[in-house]
């Protein structure tokens, strides 16, 4: 399940599976799913699984993110501020 940058507040979108339409909608705490036409579907969310039936929205919260290290570029290659590009060209 995709992670929302800070800058968005919600990301919704339909995907259709075997015929199945299925409407997912994910905020920054909790995903919802919605078939909105079709045959009842099964789909895992972060490893549990849910049964979904047609024109049933079942929501689920989101795990707390990983903390991460913050990535760096590597040794030697750093962008150039735009005030030194200047200076060299």
């Amino acid at each position: 399940m995709p992670r929302l940058p800070a800058e968005l507040t919600r990301l919704a979108y339909p995907l259709t599976w075997r015929g199945t339409l299925l409407r997912v909608e994910v905020t920054n705490t909790q995903a919802s799913y919605t078939i909105e036409e079709g045959d009842p579907l099964e789909i895992a969310h972060w490893g549990e699984k849910l049964e979904l039936e047609a024109g049933e929205t079942v929501s689920r919260p989101l795990p707390e993110p990983p903390e991460l290290e913050p990535v760096g570029q590597p040794p030697g290659r750093a962008p150039l501020r735009r005030r030194e590009r200047v200076r060299t060209s």
